[in-house]
């Protein structure tokens, strides 16, 4: 129980990473102010988002920040036992100087943008599994299914259990709204 306070966040925002975490040898360690808010759904439409903000980098980090579409990692927990909690892109940052302090928010999402800007176009022949349908739909917007075919699978059932296509199809258009 002696170790519950050491708190643990790392970020990696694209090649860089900021962290508490100790180095080698050290007991504590008291690194960069760093605090994020994590908001994740159910709702397969909808992507997990992520603010962090980190206080005080320096010109060249800020600037660094500023790339749309790098990888975030945000890992948080204790010293001995952080784990990955959000996994995305930078959708957009910025910074301010206040009084003394720089602060530079970082937003990100886990398949906003690529949901947002993709497009389809595909054809489906009778028999086709649901399954395969939404497999594709997620590969056009760049995005893991990840255990969202499953459920959205087993929520397009008919009353007989089929789980394919019974007419076949053709889609064009955003993923996301193919109907």
């Amino acid at each position: 129980m002696s170790t519950l306070y050491r708190r643990a966040i790392s970020a990696t925002l694209g090649t860089r990473q900021y962290t508490n975490f100790p180095k080698a040898g050290e007991k504590d360690h008291i690194g960069l102010r760093i605090a994020f808010d994590i908001q994740k759904t159910t709702d397969t439409a909808k992507p997990d988002r992520c603010a962090i903000t980190l206080y005080n980098l320096n010109a060249e980090s800020r600037t660094a920040m500023q790339t749309t579409g790098a990888p975030v990692e945000i890992e948080a927990g204790y010293f001995d036992t952080a784990a990955l909690i959000f996994r995305g892109k930078i959708e957009r940052a910025t910074s301010s100087r206040q009084g003394a302090t720089w602060v530079t928010r970082v937003y990100a999402s886990d398949g906003g943008a690529e949901a947002a800007a993709a497009t389809t176009s595909r054809s489906h022949a009778a028999g086709t599994a649901l399954s395969a349908v939404v497999q594709k739909f997620a590969e056009d917007m760049g995005v893991s299914i990840g255990k969202a075919s499953r459920v959205l699978v087993s929520a397009l059932k008919t009353p007989d259990g089929i789980a394919q296509l019974i007419n076949g199809g053709a889609f064009a258009g955003a993923p996301k709204t193919c109907e």
